[in-house]
């Protein structure tokens, strides 16, 4: 468990990183990382909750927390906070929330201060990953399940560790207060409720009457009524509070993923797959279905005078009210995990892929125009023709077509020749740019449909021993490169269909493919981290870049490559491609970057994420020319095949990354000539933390992970430094320099 005190300068940068620029009327501006220009969607929606007057609606989302005028759905707020799980839990009044990543690498409770938005402490001591958050009914203590089979009790206001709660076998899947705040109950995978006295720490009983794991519990308001809900059963339980003894089973069509009690304890609201059930929890019967949801509803809460309840899917927010059930209203733009992206050829118009929906966003205006519904899961992979009026999509073994203009469905293609589904589905389509040819990839045949436009089959293309996931077509059409599983890249004559060349090299399958503008390079992202050139005449490797991408971007003069790591820092890397050397990088994304492309006039980047949302960069020269020297990941073909790679014509301290982190980052730097090398941390007031010896060096470039210098945030003692500004000095020789790295804990 760590306090955070800030000092001054950490509460001003604070203030200064997730105050929103309210003042603009365009949410598409709220809350902007560095370099952006405009972000379309608002993110994944993890949970909901009411302001205790009932005037705002806090929904928060892959990127931060939201608040909305309850009445009117407008934007109000965006704090910036990067939770990317749906362990997020308000305190009673609304002024504190508590978040957790969901997941071994981040074990500990983040809680944060909506009124003076900025973290103020983290909670340490799970030894595994977080299931479920709770607040005391007083908003004075936190309570916490695990993984590691315990449940824990916090003091919410100096963040001391008041008590474990040891008792369940396996791990602590959810935790919820009584009303009274007398009583704690905790399920977990050993099919076993326990009620706990989180006053004393003491056990009270064990509810055991189950066959599989509990995945929620929650208490009625009026403390009388327990629901109880288990995994992979598509039922909820009422017990008895008092007595321990069941009420009644009731039994669902679909499994419950979220419930919630009326604030008269008469009526029970569960989500599952699509549905909305309304049911007295008296008698259990279900006074009425609520549909408009078309995927899974992860979070419902009611209006603190139970009028009103609103309702979550990832991508929906629907008010209700709660007494006929008619839709009161819907909160638009939200956006989920983003499978698909596609650029228009004129850079106006952007298609993400959604599941089952497809969304088209004009990049001028900013808005959303339009929603293309599938009736099957799909959209891994999209593609404009180029005019730009034809959208395919891909859906199982089909490719749907869709004309832009009117959003309607032109025709479907069926391009597997096996029987049924089988797993085979498509990964991969491309136009050709002169719009002659189309050509689509399996992931259960290891070939490439090749099409007319007109959309006869024009012939099957073979060689590949595993599924094909990338396809790009030259820019003068007459060469189709198509990526595998299979670890390689194969070039075909489109004319001939005749197989041209095959490039070899990459250790693991490949992601995504792209040509320059001449045709001369081809770049290749693959599982194995790295980054490829290859001359598309000779087939030689130009050039080996580090980062596990999943999507390469040329921009349209050719000179710039888009890359992304997508490691743990969601960075998106600009590469001069002549050099090899990095340009600049662009971080702002909460989850993975699944795609990059460069706008026709070569202005802006436009990246889509994970985390639901897209960003547009403003592509700004960087001045600094320190940092235009980067790094550039070399083997031993390299260096025969490639020129002799540029070394730094001064030495250089460069930025650490991540900045701000927690707990560990790393320091770049660069050499010009072979000198001795020592880094220095200091806190802000001057006192000497770390002294990392890294000794003789080589002149080169130090910029990745395997040769950065290495700070896991601790002082010369092994114990973890405070959140804080801190700085740290480079010596080499006769150079010294000096920058600045904050912890935020």
């Amino acid at each position: 468990m760590k306090v955070i005190q800030l000092p001054i300068l950490t509460l001003l940068l604070a203030l200064t990183f997730f105050l929103p620029d309210t003042s603009a009327e365009d949410y598409t501006q709220w809350g902007l990382p560095k370099g952006a220009k405009a972000r379309l969607g608002k993110g994944s929606i993890r949970k909901l909750a009411y302001s205790p007057d009932g005037n705002h609606i806090l929904v928060a989302s892959s990127i931060g927390i939201w608040t909305y005028d309850a009445h009117t759905g407008e934007e109000l707020d965006l704090l910036n906070t990067h939770l990317s799980s749906g362990n997020t839990v308000f305190s009673p009044d609304r002024q504190l929330f508590a978040s957790a990543r969901g997941d071994d690498e981040d074990t500990v409770v983040h809680l944060w201060s909506l009124t003076d938005r900025q973290q103020i402490t983290t909670l340490e001591g799970h030894t595994r990953y977080i299931e479920s958050l709770a607040f005391s009914p007083d908003g004075k203590t936190l309570a916490t399940a695990s993984a590691d089979g315990t449940a824990r009790l916090w003091n919410v206001h100096t963040g001391e560790h008041k008590a474990t709660l040891v008792g369940h076998t396996r791990a602590v899947t959810t935790v919820a207060f009584s009303p009274d705040g007398k009583t704690l109950a905790t399920g977990s995978w050993d099919d076993t409720v326990q009620l706990w006295d989180p006053a004393t720490g003491d056990h009270k009983m064990t509810l055991t009457e189950y066959s599989d794991g509990i995945k929620m519990v929650v208490f009625s308001p009026d403390g009388r009524t327990l629901a109880i809900v288990p995994y992979n059963t598509p039922e909820v339980q009422f017990w008895d509070v008092n007595t321990g003894k069941q009420k009644q089973t009731v039994w669902t069509e679909k499994n419950i993923s979220c419930v919630a009690f009326s604030p008269d304890s008469r009526t029970l609201a569960t989500g599952g797959w699509t549905e909305l059930d309304l049911r007295d929890v008296d008698t259990g019967e279900r006074k009425t279905t609520l549909t408009a949801h078309l995927s899974e509803v992860i979070s419902i809460v009611f209006s603190p005078d139970g009028k009103t309840f609103a309702s979550a899917s990832a991508d929906e927010l629907h008010l209700w009210d709660s007494v006929s059930g008619a839709q009161k209203g819907k909160i638009t733009r939200h956006t989920q995990y983003i499978r698909g992206f596609a650029l228009s050829p004129d850079g106006r118009t952007i298609a993400i892929g959604h599941w089952e929906k497809i969304h088209l966003w004009d990049t001028v205006k900013m808005v959303q125009t339009a929603i293309l519904y599938e009736d099957e899961w799909g959209q891994w992979s999209l593609a404009f023709s180029p005019d730009g009026s034809i959208l395919a999509s891909e859906i199982a073994p089909y490719i749907r077509l869709w004309d832009v203009a009117t959003g309607t469905h032109r025709t479907t293609l069926k391009t597997y020749t096996g029987s049924g589904v089988g797993g085979s589905s498509i990964r991969a389509i491309a136009f050709s740019p002169d719009g002659r040819f189309f050509a689509n990839g399996h992931t259960g045949e290891e070939v490439v449909w090749l099409w007319y436009t007109g959309f006869t089959r024009k012939s099957i293309l073979t060689g590949h021993s595993d599924r094909v996931s990338a396809l790009a077509f030259s820019p003068d059409s007459r060469t189709l490169a198509s990526g595998s599983h299979d670890h390689t890249i194969r070039l075909y004559n489109v004319e001939t269909n005749a197989h041209k060349m095959t490039l070899t090299g990459h250790t693991h399958g490949i992601l995504s493919i792209a040509f320059s503008s001449d045709g001369k390079t081809l770049a290749s992202a693959s599982r194995d981290g790295t980054v490829r050139l290859w001359d598309t005449i000779s087939g030689t490797r130009k050039t080996t870049l580090p980062g596990y991408s999943d999507s390469v971007a040329f921009s349209p003069d050719g000179t710039t490559l888009a890359s992304v790591d997508n490691d743990d820092s969601y960075t998106i890397r600009l590469w001069d491609v002549t050099m090899g050397i990095e340009k600049t990088s662009l971080i702002g994304h909460t989850a993975g970057v699944s795609h990059v492309a460069f706008n026709p006039d070569g202005k802006t980047l436009i990246s889509a994420s994970y985390d639901g949302t897209i960003l547009l960069w403003d592509l700004i020269p960087a001045t600094d020319p320190i940092t235009q020297v980067k790094e550039r990941v070399v083997d031993l073909n390299d260096l025969v095949a490639a020129p002799a790679m540029p070394f730094p014509i001064q030495t250089g301290l460069l930025p650490n990354y991540p900045n701000p982190f927690n707990p560990e980052t790393w320091i770049p730097y660069q050499l010009a000539t072979a000198v001795d090398v020592t880094v220095r941390i200091y806190a802000a007031n001057g006192t000497l933390v770390r002294i990392l010896m890294v000794g003789y060096q080589p002149a080169g470039l130090y910029q990745r992970r395997s040769r950065a210098v290495y700070w896991d945030g601790k002082n010369e003692s092994g114990e973890p430094v405070a959140s804080g500004v801190y700085f740290y000095t480079l010596s080499a020789g006769q150079f010294t320099t000096t920058r600045r790295m904050v912890i935020r804990k």
